[in-house]
């Protein structure tokens, strides 16, 4: 991050509710740099961010993960994560799976860009 100087910021970090604070800090300052344009997703700022200032398994808790598996079960399976219609699922998963969507998305478009590049 640049403070007002335009100069970088050496920041310590003490736990990672620090880095979280920067995290926070990330998606604000995307959210205000992407009016009108499409393509920039927070998701995309944090994850190429993220490596510069924390290592990524930091704040990933076994919940995330377990969330993240279940939707590539279900999607791989083609079987419903709850019981019953759409109106049953708990509108907590159709969030979590827009926001695995959306993050998958961006890694695949990542990787056709790469390979399209070495080409």
């Amino acid at each position: 991050m640049k403070g007002k100087n335009g100069k970088f910021i050496k920041q310590t970090f003490h736990n990672i509710e620090d880095v979280w604070d920067v995290i926070w800090l990330l998606k604000k300052e995307t959210i205000e740099n992407s009016k009108g344009a499409e393509s920039i997703s927070i998701a995309g700022s944090v994850s190429t961010q993220l490596p510069f200032f924390c290592c990524p398994n930091n704040i990933i808790d076994v919940s995330h993960s377990s969330i993240i598996s279940k939707y590539f079960y279900c999607k791989e399976f083609t079987v419903s994560p709850f019981k019953g219609s759409y109106g049953d699922t708990p509108s907590r998963w159709i969030q979590q799976v827009s926001i695995i969507k959306n993050a998958v998305g961006i890694i695949e478009r990542r990787a056709a860009n790469k390979s399209k590049n070495k080409g």
